[in-house]
């Protein structure tokens, strides 16, 4: 049950405790479902995740995932939206002010659903999720390389709704 984080990762989900949002974790995990690692397993890998991100002064509001495989059709895989939806319900917050960062197609298809802006990092998947995104022509906020440029992004659109800008960076230069 090893865990690592993509290098500059961590850091950067850390540095978002700095900016005022709440900060979530949405995942699909049908290795439960396949028998790899158990509910407890995960349980413990987030633990371990969250703690890494805690030690060096980040946090984590909240995390949910679907432990189903793609065939059972279920209502919370992602590219559901019900999971973003649920954490809204739960922490007041406002999807049409929310930020989903993702490197897969399910992760932007799923943050369109629910109103989000949207932000593809093209490490993991990301490279062949936005050539699937083009073929599809599915269009996204923003592409970035890595989590960290992401973040920056983050802090960016924070920073010009505090100024009172519309709801694109552009609204503000």
């Amino acid at each position: 049950m090893d865990f690592k984080f993509i290098p500059g990762a961590l850091e950067s989900l850390a540095s978002l405790a700095s900016l005022p949002v709440k900060v979530f974790i949405v995942t699909n995990q049908s290795a439960i479902y396949r028998g790899l690692l158990t509910a407890g397993d995960l349980e413990h890998i987030h633990g371990m995740m969250e703690f890494e991100i805690v030690s060096i002064g980040g946090r984590i509001d909240g995390l949910k995932y679907c432990p189903h495989m793609p065939r059972d059709k279920c209502k919370c895989r992602k590219p559901s939206s019900l999971l973003f939806e649920e954490l809204a319900r739960e922490h007041a917050i406002d999807l049409d002010r929310s930020i989903n960062i993702g490197d897969s197609m399910r992760d932007m298809e799923a943050g369109i659903k629910a109103g989000m802006k949207n932000i593809l990092v093209r490490t993991g998947q990301g490279k062949l999720a936005e050539t699937e995104l083009v073929h599809q022509n599915i269009k996204v906020d923003y592409v970035v390389d890595n989590l960290k440029e992401a973040v920056e992004i983050v802090s960016k659109i924070v920073n010009e709704e505090k100024r009172g800008c519309g709801n694109s960076l552009e609204d503000c230069q």
